[in-house]
């Protein structure tokens, strides 16, 4: 689609350029149909791009109860509740929690802070048991 368009774009160029500038003595007239009818080239199969894996997404965490993991600020729900020591010791515990495994969540949005509050597991266990 895109070679036929370009090469239509071309070729009105062209068409356009030979009608608005004055001809000398001599010149060859392009012809548009002759133009039109050349093949178009092919793409080489050796030039297209592989598929890449998709990047798993990392989860940063916040503070001890919070991390944000593709942009979604989450909270779990089993640390905010309790009594959760609340320093950069705590932040790294729960980054080193997140960074255990596959971090799965399920929960829901909380419209006062627009955060999402969601029970957390890391590898299928509980991140409160990883955090014990």
């Amino acid at each position: 689609m895109f070679r036929t368009a370009a090469l239509r774009l071309i070729a009105a160029t062209i068409a356009w350029l030979s009608w608005a500038l004055p001809c000398t003595a001599g010149a060859p007239q392009i012809q548009l149909a002759r133009l039109q009818a050349l093949p178009l080239p092919s793409m080489a199969a050796q030039l297209a791009t592989t598929a890449r894996a998709p990047e798993l997404t990392r989860a940063y965490a916040i503070d001890a109860v919070s991390f944000y993991f593709d942009g979604i600020r989450v909270v779990a729900d089993e640390l905010a509740g309790g009594a959760v020591a609340r320093d950069d010791m705590a932040r790294q515990r729960l980054q080193a929690a997140l960074d255990a495994g596959e971090v799965t969540f399920d929960g829901r949005l909380d419209a006062a802070s627009g955060a999402l509050r969601a029970r957390v597991w890391v590898d299928g266990r509980p991140l409160a048991e990883l955090l014990r």
